[in-house]
């Protein structure tokens, strides 16, 4: 066959172009995309880095956060420290004669206070030692103070009377710590403030005018005579007289003392050794001084309400703790009126303390750690009858129901006893009832004093504070 110019060219023209397919298809090596994968590296380590950054700044601001929460809590416990410290303190100085918080409570003057009256004296210097302590562990400087303004860490805020006795009061405690904590970290502040409520009642006979006789106090007080029983005091044709007393002996008495008095020489002896007639110029304030017992009286003056003889068992066994040391400083109403049963023969009392109850009472034998330092005064608008041998309390029964003190056996009563009738015997002879004996504890007075301040009867006013705060506050810069 016979080609031409034009089909070889044809035919050329074909085989280049299949030439340059095949060559299309091969990969070739320079033509690879290398800028992209650049590309993703640098994005990869820009996503890394800034996600470390962001770790390590949340690091830095959790523990930044960490410290400042610690430091918090640290000064937090401190300031709570301090209060405590400061409680305990004032609870030591309320009730110990001599002691600046005690003459304080009880001379603050009735109303509401024009401005908070600083105890200074109060400090908490245990917990200032503990804060130099934490400097080291905090790496910073602990201040401790009162707050803006504060003058002293405690203050009263308020006391208001209670009674018709100017020197009974309750009334607020307030306590103010700030602990200010300044380190390379940051200044950190946390504020604690905490107010207590506080009570100052007559644990012991109230105070009387000062009676005639050579102490002015009295060892037996009664408030009717009787024509059955007393009739020299009795007017004619009168069935009752004025209220009587036998006034207390010199140097007053002690157990072994033998100024005991007895009921019979009460009853013979003349004044000042046996019974005399109160001056008609005192009656109605000794009255109105007796009125303190009333039960209205006092169930609003008592520091603690019970409804039953074991729920005061339980607060005995509270007060003096297991080791039976403590002092029990505070009044008592027992609401209950079923008869009430005192027996601390095995368990010397430590205190200054009265227990009044709504019913009866019975005492059985009552003995005190210290006669001259502690004082029990037991009372009841019924009856009490004196079932111990010794009886180191004094007896109040009195009011316009109350059948008085009755004896059912020949005791000794340290005393001094206020009883609305003269004391009879249950199961005991003339001749018995008449040995019984009485006295007047010689760290009782009960002689009112003039002015605002209180001389040896201030340790019968006893200061209770509340068991939990009425106002608590924390605050943190």
């Amino acid at each position: 066959m016979r080609r031409t110019k034009s089909s070889e060219r044809t035919f050329d023209v074909g085989c280049r172009r299949w030439a340059n397919l095949r060559i299309s298809q091969e990969p070739c090596a320079f033509t690879r995309p290398t800028g992209s994968i650049l590309v993703v590296v640098l994005l990869i380590t820009f996503v890394v880095g800034v996600l470390g950054v962001s770790m390590m700044t949340r690091t830095i601001r959790s523990a930044r956060t960490g410290a400042w929460s610690r430091d918090h809590l640290v000064l937090r416990l401190l300031a709570e420290s301090a209060v405590e410290e400061l409680w305990v303190h004032l609870q030591e100085g309320a009730n110990l004669p001599g002691d600046k918080t005690f003459q304080t409570l009880r001379t603050l003057r009735e109303g509401t206070l024009s401005e908070p009256y600083s105890l200074p004296w109060l400090k908490p210097d245990s917990t200032t030692t503990e804060c130099r302590t934490y400097e080291k562990e905090l790496s910073g400087k602990i201040v401790l103070d009162p707050g803006p303004g504060g003058r002293s860490f405690v203050r009263v805020t308020r006391a208001v009377p209670v009674s018709p006795d100017p020197n009974e009061r309750a009334g607020i405690v307030q306590f103010d710590i700030r602990l200010t904590l300044a380190s390379a970290r940051a200044v950190v502040t946390e504020r604690v403030s905490i107010s207590r409520a506080f009570s100052v009642v007559n644990a012991a006979v109230p105070p009387l005018p000062r009676l005639p006789g050579p102490t002015g106090t009295f060892s037996l007080f009664i408030g009717t005579s009787e024509r059955e029983t007393l009739p020299n005091f009795c007017a004619t044709g009168a069935s009752t007289g004025p209220p009587v007393f036998v006034p207390a002996s010199n140097g007053h008495c002690t157990r072994t003392d033998s100024s005991y008095q007895t009921l019979l020489s009460a009853l013979t002896q003349r004044f000042p050794d046996g019974l005399t007639a109160v001056p008609k110029s005192m009656t109605s304030s000794v009255q109105k001084s007796l009125e303190l017992f009333a039960p209205a009286s006092l169930s609003s003056r008592a520091q603690f309400v019970t409804t039953s003889a074991a729920q005061l068992q339980e607060l005995f066994q509270h007060q003096f703790g297991e080791s039976m040391s403590s002092p029990m400083n505070c009044v008592v109403y027992n609401t209950s009126t079923d008869v009430l049963s005192i027996d601390l023969s095995t368990m010397p009392f430590r205190g200054r303390c009265l227990i009044a109850t709504a019913g009866p009472m019975q005492v059985f034998d009552v003995v005190l750690a210290d006669p001259k330092e502690d004082s029990l005064t037991l009372v009841s608008p019924a009856a009490i009858v004196v079932k111990g041998r010794s009886v180191q309390a004094s007896l109040v029964c009195y009011g316009p129901q109350a059948q008085g003190v009755i004896f059912a056996q020949k005791a000794t009563v340290l005393g001094p006893i206020v009883s609305a009738k003269f004391p009879v015997g249950v199961g005991l002879s003339s001749m018995e009832l008449g040995q019984c004996q009485i006295g007047a504890n010689p760290s009782l007075d009960s002689v009112t004093t003039s002015g605002s301040t209180i001389s040896s009867q201030a340790a019968n006013y006893v200061a209770v504070f509340a068991p939990t705060p009425g106002f608590m506050e924390h605050r943190r810069d």
